[in-house]
């Protein structure tokens, strides 16, 4: 069963246009967020590659990773970011996210993935719906378990 990724994505226009790397930050705290609490064995650990910018299109990723010991888990969560601009100087963002849950003491590894609920907050913000993302987690974590 070699499906491809589950994916979400989620698109917003705005007049006033903001850095990725400011919208990449706010982002990763939230998708960080998730990983408070029971699930994970500490903190996530973030990895963010330099963003690229060519011509008028820029563009980012942050990959996140949290383990648990018993049972062995590893989840990473990717988030990939871009901003165009089209001809009346107006920015569209595009936001992109998955999540891959992996249980490492199972032979072979039993893995789950899923898209990362996504939304378009305030103000046209992209934001990332950490509940729906901590309730999937949990799901994906149960049944790893069994």
């Amino acid at each position: 069963m070699n499906e491809p990724p589950a994916r979400a994505g989620v698109e917003t226009h705005t007049a006033n246009p903001r850095a990725v790397r400011e919208i990449l930050a706010e982002v990763r705290d939230q998708a960080l967020s998730a990983f408070t609490g029971p699930f994970f064995d500490g903190d996530g650990v973030v990895d963010t590659p330099p963003i690229v910018k060519v011509g008028i299109t820029e563009s980012g990723t942050v990959h996140i990773s949290a383990q648990r010991v018993e049972p062995s888990l590893l989840a990473e969560v990717t988030l990939f970011l871009r901003s165009d601009f089209d001809a009346s100087a107006e920015c569209c963002y595009h936001l992109h996210g998955h999540c891959e849950i992996a249980r490492l003491d199972a032979t072979p590894h039993i893995q789950r993935e899923f898209a990362i609920p996504l939304d378009v907050g305030e103000e046209g913000r992209l934001a990332i719906d950490v509940t729906a993302l901590r309730t999937e987690l949990a799901h994906s974590i149960r049944a790893l378990r069994a």
